[in-house]
């Protein structure tokens, strides 16, 4: 893992008898040896149809973007596939194996490949030069609202 990057990684898991085969890519950064893992629209691989009022407010105080420590993603993990299974066992639907706490882990925390371009091409250099003359970028804390 390169010092203070970031880089698309890619999971990818054969179909079990409890699970489908399924690959996922996501984003992870090293900052000073810490790993976090970026998400733009994490509340996407949780949305159900038929939520429960419960399981749909709590889907509602996920952020745009998430930036978070691996420890905290498997606590939310966690919970959400708990409230997600409250949710449809309320709703009396099948809880699908895609939904599961297992399956979700292993999107972020079973084996993966982790990807990186070493050399910019042009393109991407003078869209670079472009976004840096106009603007920054950075991560901003936002509060959470009821």
């Amino acid at each position: 893992m390169c010092p203070n990057c970031s880089e698309l990684c890619k999971s990818k898991w054969e179909k079990s008898k409890r699970f489908p085969a399924g690959d996922y890519e996501y984003v992870d950064m090293n900052v000073q040896g810490t790993r976090y893992i970026v998400e733009a629209f994490l509340v996407g691989d949780f949305e159900t149809a038929r939520p429960t009022d419960h399981y749909a407010s709590l889907l509602e105080i996920f952020p745009r973007i998430f930036v978070w420590k691996v420890a905290e993603l498997k606590q939310i993990v966690r919970l959400v596939s708990t409230a997600i299974k409250q949710s449809m066992k309320s709703r009396e639907m099948p809880m699908p194996p895609w939904r599961r706490n297992a399956y979700m882990k292993t999107k972020w925390f079973g084996p993966y490949r982790r990807t990186t371009n070493s050399l910019p091409s042009k393109k991407a250099s003078k869209l670079n030069e472009a976004f840096d003359a106009k603007s920054s970028v950075g991560f901003e804390t936002l509060p959470i609202m009821p």
